[in-house]
Order: structure tokens, then C-alpha cells, then sequence
């Protein structure tokens, strides 16, 4: 009797399954990452580094650190095609996964099946968190809606996902199998879920300004003399209840965060004058951009005159920045280490949107603007965002976003 010899390693998993994929992933590449600005991004308030992607594990998952502040958290959600496991670097959030809340801090993970609702609240400063999908696949949600990040750290002005597009961001989501909740279904998925965080106050004031410019439109149909409206206007805004009326600063807020992330866009601007050794100065694209912005406020109805003040107070607010920063690089013989930046490509276009989103908001503010306590309204909204924002605020943006909102009410001179 003759003894067939037993395969041994790689030759006895072959022989045990035949169709094992081990020849097929042998072939994917070895390869070690870290945290770095190359695949960092800014999306939404949020830093994000892509440490392992669908393409370099055959789609088997995806791999991605974050870093969040409270404020950034995304709305409660069910993810129909992937599993998730979040494990804490740094900070604590709850978690709240159907009728469960969990507690999950540094050196914890906590694992959530597809197709169970959930939403997380941080309980800390910040977080930082390694978040694994399988498979992969949900990062193309992000594609697209972010930009690159300047440093590893949060940026210091953005939108998040209560200020930004709400359709956008429940379609974008929805085309990769993720289906954001609503507060209804918030409220019987997911009961433990605190309430107060199913509306952002962004939402309550949009919906309070709407009623009075609803008011305003309605008392010119009857031709009622415009300062008589104003006065109307002033009272409406002074007889909201008790909440709206101290939340006056509050519904500046939007403003003011739109205004900082447009500044927080000079140092790129700077860094690609400086490549190029371009003036600050720019007359040309400076009357481009005033002109678009204003025939877009015009088409809302906002006056010309003072939509033009407006942007050329943005522009000269983001020139203080750029003057500043060269003059340091100049003294210094050198500009910070950094990528060539395009600014017809890479800058412009996300400025263009920011101009988009201040007309958004200029039009929801309409009626705060036109009252007599705008100047003191806007001097403690941007005395707020300071405040919140003391440890990435310097000086220098603090001067130049007071400078920025100088022409915020309509009487402005």
C-alpha cells in the first residue's frame, strides 16, 4: 500500500477549498499609513483621514479616522449595506442604537449592524475615532463634499450637517443605502435619543423669519407707507415669544459662521499669491465677484446699493488676512511648507459657493438687518463665535471678521 503524503500550508487550504480567494488577495499591496494632510480632508466640520479604502482591500472595507466636536455629529441614520465598528482614540460620545444608549470612551469600541437606526451625541470637546465599514463602499457618500484639509486639526470655521443643504445631504446619502432619519422616526426608533437635538435652532429661526417676511410681503400688498412697515416689521420681530426675542444674536449666527468660513479661505488664497508673487490687490476679479453676488441678491430682493457694500466689506476683510500673512512670509524669507494651490481651480469655486450661501442667508436675516438694533445684534453674534472659537481664532481673524460684518445692517454707512 502506497502512502499519499498530506499537502501541507498553502498547498492544503487550497486542496481543502478549491475556490478559496487567497490567490486573489495575495495579489492586493502590502502598505503602512498614518494620519497626514495628503488624505485628510474637511467635510462638514468634521477631519477626516482615509487610512484604508475600498480599492487597496479588494471593497472588503474602509477604513477612515475622524475627529468631531460636539455641534458635527450626523443626524440619526440606518446604513442598509454595511456594518460599522467605531473604536475611541480619544474623547467619549453616546451612542444610541435602537431602544439602547451606550456610554462608549477612550479605548472602547462599540459594534453596529447594518440596518439597525442609530445616532451618537459627543460628550466631550472632541473626539477621535477609528471608524471600520464592511464592505466598502460609503465613502463615495463623502466624495466630493469635502476639501482638502490645511492641517490636521478641525478647521476653524464650517458648515455642519444642521447648517448645510438637508435635501442635499439626505439624497447624497440615500444614492449609497443610508437613509436618514426624521424626527418622527427619531422619536419612536430611536426613544432615547434626547429631543432637544431632533431641530437645530438654525431651523427654528429660518422658520420664524419666514413668518415675518411673510408679514412684510403681505403689509406692502396693502401699500402701507415702508417706513410705517418697518416700524411694523420691528414690532413683529419685538412681540415673538420670550425665546425669539432673546435669540436675536442667535439667528445671526448663520451670518457670521458663513463669513468666518469665507475668511478662513485667505491664508490658500495668500499661499497661491505668494507662489505666483501676485498682487493682493485685484480689481478685476474683485468687481466680478461683487457684481455676481449682487445680481444674485437682487434676484431675492435685496437692495443693490447695500449688497454691494456688503461683499466689498468680505473682500476687504479677506485682503487684511492675505496683506497680513505675506508680509510675515516676506520677513521671514519663506511661506508655510505647502502644496501648489490653484486658485482658479481649487479656491474660487469653493468661494463662489460661499458668496451662494451668504445671499442665502442674507435673505433669512432680512428683517433682524433692517432693525435698529442690528449694530448691537451683530457686535455679540460675532462676540459669540469668538468666544466658541477662542483656541482656533487668532487676532488677526478676530480684526478682520469684525471687519467683514461691518456692513451687515441696512443702514451702514
Amino acid at each position: 500500500m502506497t502512502f499519499q503524503e498530506a499537502p501541507t500550508g498553502r498547498q492544503a487550504v487550497s486542496a481543502a477549498n478549491p475556490n478559496n480567494t487567497n490567490d486573489k488577495l495575495s495579489k492586493l499591496k502590502v502598505f503602512k499609513r498614518g494620519r497626514s494632510r495628503e488624505l485628510s480632508k474637511w467635510y462638514l466640520g468634521i477631519l477626516t483621514t482615509n487610512l484604508a479604502q475600498p480599492e487597496d482591500t479588494n471593497g472588503a472595507f474602509f477604513l477612515v479616522e475622524a475627529t468631531l466636536a460636539p455641534g458635527t455629529e450626523p443626524p440619526p441614520h440606518v446604513h442598509s449595506r454595511e456594518d460599522e465598528l467605531f473604536y475611541v482614540l480619544e474623547g467619549e460620545f453616546d451612542m444610541y442604537v435602537g431602544e439602547e444608549a451606550f456610554k462608549v470612551t477612550t479605548g472602547e469600541c462599540i459594534f453596529l449592524p447594518r440596518l439597525k437606526p442609530h445616532g451618537f451625541i459627543i460628550g466631550s470637546p472632541r473626539i477621535r475615532v477609528l471608524t471600520l465599514f464592511v464592505p466598502g463602499g460609503v465613502e463615495g457618500s463623502f466624495r466630493g463634499m469635502g476639501s482638502p484639509a490645511q492641517h490636521l486639526d478641525l478647521p476653524a470655521v464650517a458648515l455642519t450637517y444642521s447648517e448645510a443643504d438637508f435635501k442635499q445631504t439626505v439624497q447624497r446619502f440615500a444614492e449609497y443605502g443610508v437613509r436618514i432619519l426624521t424626527p418622527d422616526e427619531v422619536a419612536v426608533e430611536l426613544p432615547l435619543y434626547p429631543k432637544r437635538f431632533l431641530r437645530s435652532p438654525i431651523e427654528s429661526v429660518r422658520r420664524k423669519v419666514a413668518d415675518i417676511n411673510r408679514w412684510e410681503a403681505k403689509w406692502r400688498r396693502m401699500r402701507i407707507p415702508k417706513r410705517d412697515v418697518a416700524i411694523l416689521v420691528a414690532f413683529a420681530i419685538g412681540g415673538m415669544n420670550q425665546d425669539f426675542a432673546q435669540d436675536t444674536t442667535e439667528r445671526l449666527r448663520p451670518l457670521v459662521e458663513t463669513s468666518a468660513r469665507r475668511l478662513a479661505l485667505a491664508r490658500e488664497v495668500a499661499l497661491a499669491k505668494w507662489d505666483t508673487r501676485s498682487p493682493v490687490e485685484d480689481p478685476a476679479r474683485e468687481a466680478e465677484v461683487i457684481n455676481a453676488a449682487v445680481k444674485d441678491a437682487v434676484s431675492r430682493g435685496l437692495n443693490p446699493t447695500w449688497a454691494s457694500r456688503f461683499f466689498r466689506a468680505q473682500i476687504e476683510a479677506n485682503k487684511i488676512v492675505q496683506y497680513y500673512l505675506l508680509a510675515q512670509w516676506y520677513r521671514a524669507g519663506t511661506a508655510p511648507a505647502h502644496r501648489p494651490i490653484n486658485l482658479d481651480v481649487v479656491i474660487r469655486p469653493e468661494l463662489d459657493q460661499v458668496e451662494k450661501k451668504l445671499v442665502e442667508v442674507l435673505v433669512d436675516t432680512a428683517p433682524i438687518r433692517a432693525g435698529a438694533a442690528c449694530q448691537a445684534a451683530t457686535a455679540k453674534a460675532v462676540g459669540k463665535y469668538l468666544a466658541a472659537h477662542k483656541h482656533d481664532i487668532d487676532p488677526l481673524l478676530a480684526i478682520a471678521l469684525d471687519r467683514a460684518m461691518a456692513a451687515t445692517c441696512y443702514d451702514s454707512k
